[in-house]
């Protein structure tokens, strides 16, 4: 009885030996997907060339930071795809750690879609540091050890900065001399920069975030009135203010957990709110125009960005600002 039955056993065997080498190649293959796509793309170019202009005198793109990828995020992802910007910029801490490879999976996995409509250009936070961030993200680096990089978009010049470079370091000097070369060109009409670490705060726990952004990189944007804002991350909440002529917001809300402001440490004129939210800059010829949306879709700033003399601090109206969400 056993010895009829032994063909018809070993065939069972050889069959599960190639349906478990079939599931070994699928989940093998599962978990490649999974991993974060480091290709480059086609013929070495960046994401920056990919950015096209439905109408070549407007160019509308969306500012946000401090994400994670998580549900918060995902519905502030909508909201943005909503406003159907041109580019997306992205200010810093993407992930909680930048030297995990699953954080960085997870990120793919959640931008995925989003990343195929839209052209995404981040800046490195502090908790993005490690192998991977510039080899998710294809941006047309100037120096490819200090991730900093410039990019033009019609009549608007847009600059990345890297506020993780140590300061007293060679590369954060070579960093502010092509800072000062890009300006120096005056290539273009209105000017953007953007980079993680704000020059103040108004947490007092979380003051000063960067002493080098406020005594070096502040002073220099100061002396190029095309320089229309400075926009930042790290602090995990909403804050516009002005230093001299320069526009600054802080736009921390992109999903991680938010952080307090304190009164009493604003300046007459400030704006705040502590929620999620993303901000909305349309650029129209000479006219620059920002609207902040909360996650939930309400307005709760907006302003002009002008030419020095700069607009007077405190013009909104009340009800769009000081509001918490």
């Amino acid at each position: 009885m056993v010895s009829a039955s032994q063909p018809c056993v070993a065939r069972l065997l050889r069959g599960s030996g190639w349906i478990l080498l079939l599931l070994f190649v699928v989940a093998q293959g599962t978990w490649a997907c999974r991993r974060p796509r480091y290709e480059p793309l086609p013929n070495g170019s960046t994401v920056a060339e990919r950015i096209a202009l439905d109408d070549p005198e407007v160019v509308r793109f969306a500012v946000y930071g401090d994400s994670r990828p998580n549900a918060l995020h995902a519905r502030l992802l909508r909201r943005i795809a909503a406003h159907a910007p041109n580019f997306v910029l992205h200010t810093g801490d993407l992930v909680s750690r930048g030297d995990n490879r699953g954080q960085w999976a997870k990120f793919e996995r959640q931008m995925a879609t989003f990343r195929k409509r839209f052209a995404f250009l981040p800046v490195m936070g502090n908790h993005d540091r490690g192998p991977f961030f510039a080899k998710v993200f294809s941006l047309p680096y100037a120096d490819s050890s200090g991730l900093y990089f410039s990019f033009r978009v019609g009549n608007s010049l847009f600059i990345g900065l890297n506020s993780e470079i140590a300061a007293d370091s060679v590369l954060w000097r070579e960093q502010l001399q092509w800072l000062i070369r890009q300006l120096s060109a005056r290539s273009a009409r209105h000017v953007f920069v953007y980079l993680h670490r704000p020059p103040f705060s108004p947490n007092p726990r979380r003051a000063p975030t960067h002493e080098a952004v406020f005594s070096q990189i502040l002073p220099i944007l100061e002396g190029f009135r095309e320089v229309r804002a400075l926009f930042c991350g790290h602090d995990h909440f909403y804050y516009r203010t002005c230093q001299g002529s320069l526009t600054i917001v802080t736009t921390g809300g992109g999903g991680a957990r938010l952080y307090a402001v304190d009164p009493r440490r604003l300046r007459p004129g400030d704006r705040w709110a502590v929620t999620f939210h993303f901000v909305l800059v349309e650029v129209r010829q000479e006219e620059v125009r920002a609207r902040v949306f909360r996650h939930d879709g309400k307005l709760i700033d907006e302003f002009e960005l002008a030419l020095a003399p700069a607009e007077e601090p405190g013009s909104l109206s009340g009800e769009l600002a000081h509001q918490r969400g």
